[in-house]
C-alpha cells in the first residue's frame, strides 16, 4: 500500500514541475517584452532626438550667416527650425518649441555686438509600449551653437583695391590719418583669413612707377603714372604667406603685410583701371575650386581717367582712344565691376567718409574740363553720379556687399564684417565663451 502511494506521488511530480516552468517562462517573457518595449521606445526617442538635433544645427548655421544683424538671425533661425510651419518640420516629431538667443564668443572675435547664435529645441515624444510601465512620453532636447566665422565652404582668391589718394592724409576719427585707419582695417581683415585656404593680393591707386612703397609720382600735385601705359599696378600678387596658419599672427616681412604697412598717400582718384587690374589678376589665377573676391574701397569720388592704351609714344593725352573711360570715371568703374560680377566674382564696395560731391570727368566740349595730362578733371559726369552711388553700384549685391560709413574709424569693423562673411559660419561647442 505504501509502495503504491509512493509510486503515485512520483507520477504527479513532473506535472507540478511543468506548471512551475510555465509560470517562470511567462514571467521571463513579460520581462523580455518590457525590455523590448523600452528598446523600441528609447530607440525611437533617439531617432527623434537626432532629427531634432539636425534641425537645430541647420537653424543655427543659417542664422549665424545673418549676424551681426540679431533680429534677422533670430528670424532665420526660427524659419529653419522644426517648429510647426517652418522649413525643418519632421513628420515624427510634433509640438516642437524653439528658443533662439545670441551671444558674444570672445575667443572667436568679431563681436559687434554678437558673433554667435544658440538654438534650443524641445519636443515630447509619445511612447508605443512604455506606457504599460507608466511612461507615456519622453521629452527630447537639441541644442546647437554656431559662430559667424570659421567655416570654409571653399577657398577664396581675394584682391584688395585700396584708395591711397591725397585725401587719405586727412584725419581719422579713430586717431591718426585715414590711411592709418585703412591699414588697421586691412590688418584686421588679414588676421581673420586662413592661409591654408585664402590667397590675398593688393592693388593700390594711384599707381607708382617706383617700389611698392613709393609715393605716387606727381607733377604740380597730381600723379603722372596714370598717364603712362601700362600703369604701375598690382603691387602684390595673390599670395598666402601673410600668415603661417589660421591662428598665427601676421608675418610682418611678407610682401602683402609689409606693403600694407608702408603705403603712402598722394595724388588723385581713378577707380576703373585699378578694378581692371584686380580683375585681370583674378582671371589669370582662376581656380574653379576657389571663390574669386574683389574688395574695393575709397574715400572720395573719381576725378580722373587713367590711360588704357598706348598713345602718343606711350603717353596718353586726355582725348585718348577711350573717351568713355576718361569722361565717365565712375560709370566706367561700375561697368568693370559689373563685368567682374558677371564672371562670378564677389565684389564688395566700401565708401567711407565719402563727400556728397559728384564724380568728375573729361569733356572735350569744355575748355575748363579739357586739361593737360596729370591734372584733375573739373566737370561733372553726365548724368551726375556721386561716389557713394558709384560704390553701391560697384558692389555685386548692394544690400549685402555695400558698406557706407561716414566715420573712417569704423573701417576695422567693416573689414572684420567682410572677413566673417567670407569665412562663413560653423558649429561650435555650446559652452564656448
Amino acid at each position: 500500500m505504501v509502495s503504491h502511494k509512493l509510486s503515485e506521488t512520483h507520477r504527479l511530480r513532473p506535472q507540478e514541475e511543468r506548471g512551475q516552468a510555465i509560470v517562470l517562462v511567462v514571467m521571463v517573457l513579460i520581462v523580455l517584452f518590457g525590455f523590448a518595449a523600452l528598446v523600441i521606445d528609447v530607440g525611437y526617442a533617439y531617432y527623434a532626438s537626432r532629427s531634432l538635433q539636425a534641425s537645430a544645427d541647420a537653424a543655427a548655421l543659417a542664422a549665424a550667416q545673418e549676424l551681426p544683424d540679431m533680429a534677422r538671425a533670430v528670424a532665420v533661425a526660427r524659419e529653419y527650425s522644426a517648429s510647426a510651419g517652418n522649413k525643418n518640420v519632421h513628420i515624427g516629431v510634433h509640438d516642437v518649441t524653439t528658443t533662439v538667443t545670441t551671444k558674444c564668443v570672445v575667443s572667436f572675435g568679431g563681436c559687434d555686438p554678437v558673433n554667435a547664435v544658440v538654438v534650443l529645441e524641445r519636443a515630447p515624444t509619445k511612447t508605443f509600449f512604455a506606457g504599460l510601465l507608466g511612461i507615456d512620453t519622453f521629452t527630447i532636447r537639441a541644442r546647437a551653437t554656431a559662430a559667424m566665422r570659421g567655416g570654409k565652404p571653399k577657398p577664396a582668391h581675394i584682391m584688395l583695391v585700396i584708395d591711397r589718394t591725397g585725401s587719405m592724409e586727412a584725419g581719422c576719427t579713430a586717431g591718426g590719418t585715414k590711411i592709418a585707419c585703412a591699414k588697421d582695417g586691412l590688418r584686421a581683415f588679414l588676421n581673420h583669413m586662413d592661409p591654408g585656404y585664402d590667397k590675398v593680393g593688393l592693388v593700390a591707386f594711384p599707381p607708382s612707377s617706383g617700389t611698392a612703397c613709393s609715393q605716387p609720382k606727381t607733377t604740380n600735385g597730381w600723379p603722372t603714372d596714370y598717364d603712362i601705359y601700362p600703369n604701375g599696378y598690382n603691387l602684390v600678387p595673390l599670395s598666402n604667406d601673410y600668415k603661417t596658419s589660421a591662428s598665427s599672427p601676421l608675418v610682418a616681412g611678407s610682401a602683402l603685410v609689409s606693403t600694407v604697412s608702408c603705403l603712402k598717400a598722394g595724388g588723385t582718384t581713378v577707380f576703373t583701371s585699378a578694378i581692371d587690374k584686380a580683375r585681370a589678376t583674378l582671371a589669370a589665377n582662376h581656380d574653379p575650386e576657389a571663390q574669386d573676391v574683389l574688395i574695393f574701397f575709397t574715400d572720395g569720388e573719381a576725378n580722373y581717367g587713367a590711360c588704357t592704351d598706348a598713345n602718343n609714344n606711350g603717353v596718353c593725352e586726355n582725348n585718348s582712344t577711350s573717351p568713355f573711360h576718361r569722361a565717365n570715371p565712375c560709370r566706367s568703374a561700375v561697368t568693370s565691376a559689373d563685368a567682374a560680377t558677371g564672371d562670378g566674382v564677389w565684389v564688395y564696395g566700401i565708401a567711407y567718409d565719402t563727400p556728397g560731391t559728384g564724380c568728375l570727368g573729361w569733356n572735350n566740349s569744355s575748355t575748363s574740363c579739357n586739361k593737360q595730362r596729370g591734372i584733375q578733371f573739373t566737370c561733372a559726369e553726365v548724368p551726375a553720379i556721386t561716389a557713394n552711388t558709384a560704390v553701391s553700384r560697384i558692389a555685386s549685391d548692394p544690400d549685402r556687399m555695400f558698406f557706407s560709413s561716414p566715420n573712417p574709424g569704423d573701417l576695422t569693423a567693416i573689414f572684420t564684417r567682410i572677413a566673417l562673411d567670407l569665412t562663413g559660419a560653423r558649429l561650435i561647442p555650446d559652452d564656448a565663451t
